[in-house]
């Protein structure tokens, strides 16, 4: 158990504003320059759910500040503005990751740019893309896409400027909308549901009790391991004839012969961080991980075995779909009672104003801030051309997905979380097919891309958990409140700036362009070939949904059964195909130091753990800033 602070501290100062706007920007250029100008030599630090810039840069300031309390430690900073230094460049990571703007600035010039005669994208998209979300100019994306140009010409900018300030609206009324949502279910969450949040446990101990913590000698263990390892892996990138440690994922054949072919190549990987991170979750959750991730390879050799596989069985993201969407309805309805409630002070102002409720802003004030936001979002939409049935079906899927992480990393903490190509975008096609949705609809769901490729850089569980921290820390929740609004605000247009004025001065050919082929060609196939319903693949949502809710009764009736819901929702992934082995380790000896040690013994060597991510973090960030530094191609200590 972590010890709690006594004193409460503030987030919002004029100096913690000013120290995370600058830590939160440049740590915007440097996954700019790490996941889209090198991509298959980079950290990758938005796809895990613990950020390593995040815990880098929190590491640096707090070791400055110790240095502060000993030669001006009236110029320390308190727990509470660390926090929030924490907390924006946590925020500023997701929105500028994988999951979101990575992917907007590919989609808004990538169909006039790469329209040709033989995908006929001219007659067959261009009608449907709205004018104000992308830019059509050949000539002003030729320095786009080409380089050897600048942003700063008056065409350039007049181009970009209505495109920008749209989607920036848009994709902050989104961030809000999910700020208001965690306002209103953090107290169940944090307060009374008392859930464990083990992501944060780290970035904690390490502003709370950085003394403690570097003084153990068994995180210097865990940091000498993993660190070394990456070291050692390091030198023998750059010099070939030293030896090296394979931890990172390959694939090993086992089976070359039907039905135990389907298993495929069985990954493989050891990653200390993995490691490290899995030490934190409980371990009902970890044991299903690893024991689904099985269980999916199992439902391929059966499919296999009865000649399924032409069908589409076993019809994995469709399950693994419909248990994210169950995982939602089962925290919602674990809250229902607390929701009643909240609904009840929201709607009567005089009971409200007599319940004292310690939130950063009132419940009747953050259920307004969803409604405007919502609305704004709804306006959006239909405005683009959109349906009414279509956009408030998309959004009530697109938010139970997200509300489903937000809880899960809450309660479980999990290494990784990806969703790849699982959205409301593929659901609704197959669910009624795309004639049904009309070419409007279906544009939308492409420049809606990042929402819904993969949902493993999410800002909602960051959220979260940084509410979560003010109370571990006792900060002030009307600071943190003001701390993720200003950097919601700041974030979208610098990284716009700042990757626009990089492509135009090298060429985006270089950069994450992928992103639009992998949208708009859908979308081509969409008008060319009309998908036709798939009832196979819906009734597997169905059963997906199905089976998490029955998991989850069988955990609340029987206390011996292990499985965990969101362990079926998750294994099917591919996060879990790069983490599987990791946790089972990790699971592994969690088990037997509970069993022989105890609670206690578990406890003493959380730091070995924490010293295993810490050591990963360090040297791996290390190699990524010698790569840029140098222009050099360095060693990756995540995924390849």
């Amino acid at each position: 158990m972590l010890i709690e602070p006594k004193k409460s501290s503030p987030c919002f100062t004029p100096r913690s504003a000013i120290i995370g706007l600058l830590f939160s920007l440049l740590n915007i250029y440097w996954i700019v320059q790490v996941e889209t100008l090198v991509y298959w030599n980079a950290a990758h630090p938005t796809t895990i759910s613990l950020f390593s810039n995040a815990v880098f840069s929190l590491l640096l300031l707090v070791l400055f500040n110790l240095c502060l309390r000993y030669f001006a430690p009236h110029l320390q900073l308190s727990q509470g503005e660390l926090l929030a230094v924490y907390a924006m460049v946590c925020s500023a990571s997701a929105i500028s990751g994988h999951g979101m703007m990575q992917i907007v600035v590919s989609l808004i010039g990538h169909a006039f740019w790469y329209a040709s005669p033989e995908n006929d994208w001219q007659a067959l998209v261009f009608p449907y893309l709205p004018r104000w979300l992308t830019v059509a100019d050949k000539q002003v994306l030729s320095g786009y896409y080409e380089g050897r140009s600048s942003l700063y010409e008056i065409e350039h900018i007049k181009a970009w400027a209505v495109p920008v300030l749209s989607w920036s609206s848009f994709i902050f009324a989104l961030v809000f909308s999910m700020l208001c949502i965690n306002l209103l279910l953090r107290k169940q969450w944090v307060n009374i549901e008392k859930l464990s949040y083990p992501i944060v446990q780290l970035p904690y101990r390490i502003i709370t009790q950085p003394v403690e913590l570097f003084k153990n000698k068994y995180l210097w263990i865990g940091l000498t391991i993993a660190g070394g390892i990456d070291l050692l892996n390091g030198l023998s990138y750059l010099y070939p004839v030293l030896p090296s440690l394979p931890i990172k994922i390959h694939h090993v054949s086992i089976f070359e012969e039907k039905p135990w072919s389907a298993l495929g190549g069985i990954p493989v990987s050891f990653y200390p961080l993995v490691i490290g991170l899995a030490f934190l979750i409980p371990l009902d959750l970890s044991f299903s991980c690893w024991f689904f991730f099985w269980f999916w390879r199992m439902e391929r050799v059966l499919g296999s075995m009865m000649g399924w596989t032409q069908t589409g069985f076993p019809f994995l993201t469709e399950q693994a779909t419909g248990g994210y969407i169950a995982l939602c309805v089962i925290a919602l309805w674990a809250s229902r009672s607390y929701i009643k409630r909240i609904i009840q002070l929201a709607i009567n102002e005089k009971i409200e104003a007599k319940v004292n409720t310690q939130e950063a802003i009132s419940y009747r004030s953050a259920m307004l801030g969803l409604l405007i936001g919502l609305s704004f979002l709804l306006f959006f939409c239909y405005y683009a051309g959109m349906s009414i049935w279509v956009i408030t079906t998309f959004f009530t899927i697109y938010l139970a997905l997200e509300i489903s992480i937000t809880r899960m990393r809450a309660e479980l903490g999990t290494p990784v979380h990806d969703l790849h190509y699982a959205g409301p975008d593929i659901l609704l096609p197959k669910a009624i097919g795309t004639k049904a949705l009309g070419p409007r609809n279906l544009s939308m769901f492409s420049m809606f891309w990042f929402l819904n490729r993969a949902y493993y850089s999410d800002v909602m569980p960051h959220q979260l958990e940084a509410l979560k921290m003010v109370d571990m820390v006792k900060a002030d929740k009307k600071g943190i409140l003001s701390i993720l609004i200003l950097i919601s605000l700041v974030a979208v247009p610098f990284f716009f700036w700042l990757f626009l004025d990089v492509c135009y001065q090298t060429g985006m050919e270089k950069r994450v362009y992928w992103f639009g082929w992998e949208a708009y060609n859908r979308l081509g196939a969409w008008l060319t070939h009309p998908l036709e319903m798939d009832p196979s693949a819906t009734a597997f949502v169905g059963i997906g949904f199905l089976s998490t809710i029955g998991i989850a009764i069988m955990r609340s009736k029987f206390l011996w059964f292990v499985f965990h819901p969101a362990g079926y929702a998750i294994s099917n992934s591919w996060g879990m195909d790069v983490c599987w082995l990791p946790i089972f380790i990790s699971w592994a000896i969690k088990s037997l130091l509970l069993r022989r040690g105890g609670f206690k013994t578990y406890r003493r060597a959380i730091p070995l753990f924490m010293g295993l991510i810490l050591g990963e973090f360090i040297i791996g960030l290390l190699w990524s800033s010698i790569g840029l530094i140098f222009g050099l191609d360095t060693y990756v200590f995540w995924v390849y």
